[in-house]
């Protein structure tokens, strides 16, 4: 796969992540509790159900979207918190549901080009943890969480 394969493959995981500004307007106007275990699950479950459907080992998707997960419940408190310090939210956010409906869609959009990536004979090894690392972009996600992602998209294989 190419170098543009893989830039598709991380624009996609941080549109996942930029909509977490909004989710977390629109649970802090609503006063929802960040963590939703019930969410998380379906997540986790859809993710996993919809790799081994393309031919990815469904063990091997978990720890990433689970670190997607944890990355994106940090980037909501963060906003949260930023916002009670200045006394200010984000106006008028989007639809928790539609947020949602869009979060599927990327979700699914990602695991195929990954299944691409894979079949290609793409590796995500040690060797290019750094420049991986600098292709996550997010103002409220720290270098330790970014590695944690890249850590588990390393992971990531084809069922034998």
């Amino acid at each position: 796969m190419s170098l543009i394969g893989i830039n598709e493959i991380f624009l996609l995981i941080n549109q996942r992540l930029y909509y977490m500004e909004d989710i977390a307007a629109y649970k802090a106007e609503k006063q929802l509790a960040i963590e939703d275990v019930e969410q998380e699950k379906r997540i986790l479950r859809n993710a996993m159900l919809l790799a081994e459907q393309k031919g990815i080992t469904p063990n091997s998707i978990g720890p990433f979207f689970s670190a997607l997960i944890h990355a994106a419940k940090l980037i909501q408190c963060r906003y949260q918190s930023d916002w009670q310090k200045k006394s200010i939210t984000k106006k008028h956010p989007q639809n928790l549901a539609q947020m949602r409906y869009k979060l599927i869609q990327l979700n699914a959009s990602l695991i195929e080009r990954l299944y691409q990536a894979l079949i290609a004979g793409q590796k995500f090894d040690k060797t290019t943890s750094g420049s991986m690392i600098k292709m996550i972009h997010h103002p409220q996600l720290s270098e330790t969480h970014k590695r944690k992602i890249v850590t588990a998209l390393q992971a990531i294989h084809l069922s034998q």
